[in-house]
């Protein structure tokens, strides 16, 4: 049922693949959370962390079978947790999916139709002000498609809440309907992204704050805490934007 935006692209000759520091942080993370929880590292990496969706290019749903690239991940990892991210990284790099791509053409926006609600979700897939530009753009060929609602949910939600420069793109309902996503899901990248520049290199210095709260950790609480940006939701009539 998904579909993209393809009236609005921005040209991009670009090469990218997930960085090992990427994989690095995530171990850290679930490593953490393993010790916390009580509950198995196995465990921690498949339900808090993106890996999962990095590796098999799928996204795990509870209830439903694991992907066997991912059980042949798991049975290969050495019994040492000190390498993890190094073993996680390497079997990374033999999967299809890791080979450098070039894009020629990267949507600016990522919009999904949910033809029951008439709602388009949508996902940014860069925060600069070139973006929030076109974003008008957007919402006028969604109403001509007629389009009923906009939703969003994202850690770049809480950054523009915060921040004004960016304020002027939405209207105040926007921001008067967005809420903080209590059960964070873990394994997306709606959370992840945050230390991803558009060309997914990694953010070093976000990366290095995000890792020291993590080894500071003391509470579950401690750890959920650690991410700079927390996932926000909001969900308008598309007639909010004039």
């Amino acid at each position: 049922m998904g579909e993209s935006s393809s009236p609005e692209q921005l040209v991009i000759a670009e090469k990218y693949r997930y960085p090992r520091e990427f994989v690095d942080i995530q171990v850290k993370f679930a490593q953490k959370w393993s010790q916390l929880s009580g509950e198995q590292l196995s465990t921690s990496l498949l339900e808090h962390t993106f890996l999962y969706k990095m590796i098999t290019g799928k996204k795990f749903k509870a209830g439903e079978p694991i992907n066997d690239t991912w059980h042949q991940m798991i049975a290969g990892l050495p019994p040492s947790e000190s390498n993890l991210s190094d073993s996680i990284f390497d079997f990374y790099l033999q999967q299809p999916r890791s080979r450098i791509k070039t894009q020629e053409e990267k949507p600016i926006f990522d919009v999904t139709l949910d033809s029951r609600s008439n709602t388009a979700e949508i996902h940014f897939q860069e925060f600069k002000p070139h973006v929030f530009q076109k974003f008008n753009s957007l919402i006028d060929q969604l109403k001509e498609s007629g389009v009923a609602n906009i939703y969003t949910c994202s850690w770049i939600n809480d950054l523009l809440s915060s921040d004004p420069r960016f304020s002027k793109f939405f209207p105040e309902s926007y921001f008067h309907n967005m809420q903080e996503v209590e059960d964070q899901n873990f394994r997306g990248i709606s959370l992840w992204g945050q230390f991803l520049s558009s060309d997914h290199s990694i953010k070093n210095e976000l990366t290095t704050t995000f890792v020291s709260s993590v080894e500071d950790a003391h509470t579950l609480d401690d750890l959920e805490s650690s991410f700079p940006f927390h996932t926000r939701a909001t969900q308008i009539p598309i007639s909010d934007f004039k």
